[in-house]
């Protein structure tokens, strides 16, 4: 129960009024190597999960969704776009 198929837990959950809180990361740059892959589209953040069914109650993200802000130049036509 990820933010995103590249998230990856990076610290020890926490368990709270029937809910587990998960801290999430993701593992974005090992995407990088693939030349249809548009860059740095996501980010970390949080995610609840009910303890009893570990149905996802909640999800927090640290920074909002990277938009694009320019071309790169130096890419290919098919990976040029860079984001903040």
């Amino acid at each position: 129960a990820g933010l995103s198929q590249g998230s990856a837990i990076t610290g020890t959950p926490a368990i709270a009024n029937g809910k587990v809180f998960v801290p999430l990361s993701q593992f974005e740059i090992t995407y990088g190597a693939q030349d249809a892959y548009e860059c740095c589209k996501l980010h970390g953040g949080v995610v609840a999960l009910d303890s009893l069914t570990g149905e996802k109650v909640w999800e927090y993200h640290t920074m909002p969704t990277a938009e694009p802000v320019r071309e790169s130049g130096s890419l290919p036509a098919r990976a040029t776009r860079t984001c903040a």
